[in-house]
C-alpha cells in the first residue's frame, strides 16, 4: 500500500512541477527598428488641416518567457516573448512586437507587430502583421524582418499605419480616411 501511495506521489509531483524548458531571448533589435520609443517621449501628429494630436509614451514592457527559463507541464509548449508600448493624449496607441519559438530550437517561427489606435470619443483600429520566415533571423542577424517601410492594414476599417525602421510610426489614416503624419 505504501508502494502505491509513493508511485501516485512521485507521479503527481512530476506532472506539477513539469519541466525547465529553454527559451530564445526576445529579439531587441526589432524593438529598436521598428519602436524606437523612450518612456516620456511625445509624439505628434498633423492632419492636412493643420489639426494636432499628441501623445506621450507611458508604459514600455517586456513580458512571455524571454528569460530563458520557461516551467511548463509536459515541455512541448511554444515559448513567447513580447514587447509592448502604450501611450496617451489626444489618441492612446498600443503598441506590440512579439515573437514565437518552440523549446530548444535557435530560431523564431514568426514575429509580428500589432498596433492599436484609440480616438476618442468612440473610434478604435487595429492593425498587424506577421513575418514567419524569420528562421535565419538570428545566424544572420537581419533583424529586419518587416523592411524598411512596414504597411499594415486593418481588415475592419480603412486605417492604414506606416512605420519606417528607425522612426517608429510616421504616418496612419483615421477611419474617414483622414491622413495624420508625424511631425519631427
Amino acid at each position: 500500500m505504501k508502494t502505491r501511495h509513493l508511485s501516485f506521489f512521485i507521479i503527481m509531483i512530476v506532472n506539477f512541477t513539469g519541466c525547465k524548458q529553454y527559451c530564445l531571448d526576445f529579439p531587441m533589435p526589432i524593438v529598436e527598428m521598428y519602436s524606437p520609443y523612450s518612456k516620456g517621449k511625445v509624439l505628434t501628429f498633423c492632419n492636412t488641416q493643420n489639426d494636432t494630436l499628441k501623445t506621450t509614451i507611458t508604459t514600455i514592457s517586456y513580458y512571455g518567457d524571454n528569460s530563458n527559463t520557461a516551467y511548463e507541464r509536459n515541455c512541448k509548449c511554444a515559448c513567447g516573448s513580447y514587447y509592448k508600448f502604450i501611450s496617451n493624449g489626444d489618441i492612446e496607441i498600443k503598441g506590440e512586437i512579439g515573437s514565437g519559438s518552440f523549446p530548444g530550437d535557435s530560431y523564431f517561427n514568426h514575429i509580428h507587430l500589432v498596433i492599436e489606435l484609440y480616438l476618442p470619443p468612440n473610434e478604435n483600429y487595429l492593425a498587424s502583421i506577421t513575418n514567419e520566415n524569420v528562421e535565419n533571423m538570428l545566424t544572420t542577424k537581419n533583424y529586419a524582418v518587416f523592411g524598411d517601410t512596414v504597411f499594415l492594414e486593418s481588415p475592419q476599417s480603412s486605417l492604414n499605419i506606416t512605420i519606417i525602421k528607425g522612426k517608429g510610426i510616421t504616418e496612419w489614416t483615421d477611419g474617414d480616411g483622414e491622413v495624420w503624419k508625424l511631425m519631427e
